[in-house]
């Protein structure tokens, strides 16, 4: 009995919440340290969800329990210390019931666009999708990438995918994209062709690469388009267009003025040819500097120790004995004797029961210059038939959703093509708020106590 009235003073000693107090501060500590070297979604992963930090919580509510079971039978006076002890358990479930059940992703809505109901997470996973032998994909399994990014030096990470072992080497957090055009021996990989696109104002140097025969490809480059294609049959283009029609080692351009012929001609590499769309003096010059009737995109990641503007987390992985890399938001595909497969290591996303549509974006920009001072948007709900405003300081709740204007995207004209939402929600809110209110009325209680015994002392000294 003894050793149990020990120990439970000690669970609620001063001490013992020093100590607990102590050690949330240093894994707030690391975690800040972790997060200006990595992100926060890194940081949130490995040092606050871990059980470093969930292990003194859980030590603080024990000990703040214990504190106020010291103190029965409760007395009039101990109304303020039990009001903030209860608030600051409660703030805390609340937070942990955010943690597990709340969304906190954003959405990308097409300005003018299609409605999209879609909310992209954090939280990453990896898909694998296996031809179904009629042109299309189904999804045969789908993975949570947690394990790999709180364990990134364990290769632990195995799946048997039709009977053929797919492993996870290695995880990387920083790593840059690296991409190189080579020739394929799968008839199904469609041509690619390197050019250039030059006059006294433009100079491109770039790949066009058609990753399936069956589909056409075009880069729209404003007043004029660029169309790569691996048949005989018309295209539908209008205005000024080159068409490059891939027949087999051969390439045929062809240029048209106001969706007219004006040129038709073999290329071979070092070939140059004006499409005659201006004056001589001052058209463009195509110039192909490398046609491959069959190719693929080979894409690796150059892991680095920090993050920049260009970095994405990338993985090493192996599929049948063979290595192959995979880059956030991006597919891979992999092809056996007689299937083909989709390894997809991606954002998660989960579907809100209605959609939204932006059909009016505003950008105010400081005088004599591009920089954006404000922006929003007027979104659509159609199950509510009205239009929303949302902006920096004003968001839009809506079926238990918030949406906050988070940003948005511009095309090469500085006009907005995309309104970027950050989407919220927080069924823990409610505790929070309560437990708040708790702690500072116990707070405020506290201070009126103490000045109401301050009056009592002096009127007995009198």
């Amino acid at each position: 009995m003894k050793l149990i009235e020990k120990f439970f003073k000690f669970l609620s000693s001063l001490k013992l919440a020093v100590i607990i107090l102590l050690s949330i501060s240093a894994v707030l500590a690391i975690g800040t340290f972790v997060e200006s070297y990595t992100d926060a979604i890194y940081a949130q992963k490995t040092v606050y969800q871990s059980w470093y930090m969930y292990f003194p919580l859980v030590m603080l509510c024990i000990c703040l329990m214990a504190v106020m079971v010291d103190r029965w039978p409760w007395k009039k006076r101990h109304t303020s210390f039990i009001l903030a002890h209860i608030g600051i358990v409660i703030l805390l479930v609340g937070s942990l019931v955010t943690q597990y059940k709340g969304i906190d992703g954003s959405m990308a809505l097409e300005i003018d666009g299609k409605p999209e109901s879609f909310v992209t997470l954090p939280d990453r996973e990896i898909q694998v999708f296996v031809s179904t032998g009629e042109g299309g994909y189904t999804k045969l399994d789908n993975w949570d990438t947690d394990y790999i990014k709180k364990n990134p030096q364990k290769k632990s990470f195995t799946k048997k995918i039709d009977s053929k072992l797919f492993e996870v080497k290695k995880y990387h957090h920083f790593a840059l994209r690296r991409e190189n055009i080579e020739p394929s021996s799968f008839s199904t990989d469609g041509p690619a062709v390197q050019f250039t696109l030059k006059n006294d104002f433009i100079d491109l140097s770039r790949w066009i690469v058609q990753p399936r025969k069956s589909r056409d490809v075009v880069i729209n480059f404003g007043p004029a388009k660029l169309v790569l294609v691996s048949h005989n049959n018309p295209v539908k283009e209008e205005g000024n267009f080159i068409l490059l029609r891939s027949l087999g080692e051969k390439l045929e351009f062809s240029s048209y003025k106001r969706g007219q012929l004006t040129k038709t001609k073999e290329l071979k590499s070092g070939d140059k040819v004006k499409p005659g769309w201006m004056s001589e003096d001052k058209d463009v010059v195509f110039s192909l500097v490398r046609y491959l009737p069959a190719a693929r995109k080979q894409v690796t990641y150059k892991p680095i120790d920090q993050s920049t503007d260009e970095t994405i987390s990338a993985l090493e992985i192996e599929y049948d004995g063979k290595p192959y890399w995979l880059g956030l938001n991006s597919l891979l595909r992999v092809y056996t004797d007689d299937r083909a497969y989709i390894f997809n290591y991606a954002n998660k996303k989960i579907r809100l029961n209605f959609p939204l549509s932006v059909n009016k974006f505003e950008v105010g920009r400081y005088q004599g210059t591009q920089r954006a001072a404000s922006y929003s948007s007027w979104v659509k709900i159609p199950q509510a038939y009205q239009n929303y405003h949302i902006s920096m300081n004003e968001p839009l709740k809506h079926g238990g959703f918030t949406f906050y204007q988070a940003s948005y995207e511009e095309d090469e004209m500085a006009k907005p093509t995309r309104s970027i939402l950050s989407v919220n929600y927080d069924p823990g809110r409610p505790l929070k708020y309560f437990g708040s209110f708790l702690i500072v009325l116990g707070t405020l209680l506290l201070f009126y106590m103490k000045k109401f015994k301050k009056k009592i002392i002096k009127r007995k000294e009198q």
